[in-house]
C-alpha cells in the first residue's frame, strides 16, 4: 500500500497460473505484461486505487491478442466492479450530477459504467412470451427527441425494449410465435 498526494494505492497480484482471456478461455501463454490501474470505492475522503501487473494473451478461440481477465473489474473497465456496481445504483436513484459530485467521476465514467452494468445484466429472455406488447413514443426535449417503448402489458407494463428515436423494436418481438398473435396497441 502506497499514499500518494491525492490518492492511495494498494498493489494487488493475480494469483491465476494461467490467464484467462475476456472470452473464458484460460490461455497457456502471456504475450508480455504491463501495469495497469483501476479505480475502487473511496477510502473514507481518500481515493483508491487498484494495481496490478496484467498479461496480454494470444488467445485462440478469440485469435486475437486481448488483456486477461481480473476477478475485480469488467473486461475493458478502468473501475472496479464493485464502484460500477455502486454507480449504476445511484443513477437509478438520483440525477446523473449528484452521483459524480458524491463519487468524484466523469460523465463520461457515470454514462459508460452505467451501459456496461445493464448490458452485463440484461436478461436475454425478456422477449419470449409476449402475447399482448404496448408500443409508445415519449418525447423529451425540444427539437423532436423521442424514445420508442415497448412494454408487455401482461406482466404490469414491465419495459422490455426502448430505443431512441423513432425506431421499429428489435425484429426478435416481431417474428416469434407469441408476438405474432400480439394484440399490438400504438399511441402517438
Amino acid at each position: 500500500m502506497s499514499f500518494e498526494p491525492t490518492a492511495a494505492v494498494a498493489r494487488v497480484r493475480i494469483r491465476a497460473r494461467h490467464p484467462t482471456c475476456p472470452c473464458g478461455r484460460r490461455c497457456r501463454s502471456g504475450y508480455d505484461r504491463s501495469t495497469r490501474r483501476w479505480r475502487h470505492l473511496d477510502l473514507g475522503g481518500t481515493r483508491l486505487y487498484l494495481e496490478a501487473e496484467i498479461r496480454r494473451v494470444s488467445c485462440r478461440s478469440c485469435r486475437r491478442v486481448r488483456t486477461e481477465t481480473v476477478p475485480w473489474a469488467r473486461p475493458g473497465a478502468r473501475h472496479t466492479r464493485d464502484l460500477q456496481d455502486l454507480i449504476a445504483y445511484m443513477a437509478q436513484r438520483m440525477d446523473k450530477t449528484t452521483v459524480t459530485r458524491l463519487l468524484r467521476v466523469s460523465w463520461e465514467s457515470v454514462a459508460s459504467t452505467v451501459v456496461a452494468v445493464v448490458a452485463e445484466n440484461l436478461d436475454a429472455a425478456r422477449f419470449h412470451g409476449l402475447f399482448r406488447i404496448g408500443v409508445d413514443e415519449v418525447s423529451y426535449r425540444k427539437g423532436h427527441r423521442y424514445l420508442t417503448v415497448v412494454a408487455d402489458h401482461d406482466r404490469q407494463g414491465a419495459v422490455v425494449w426502448t430505443g431512441e428515436g423513432r425506431e421499429r423494436p428489435p425484429s426478435t418481438a416481431s417474428t416469434t410465435n407469441s408476438a405474432r398473435r400480439a394484440v399490438l396497441t400504438c399511441r402517438r
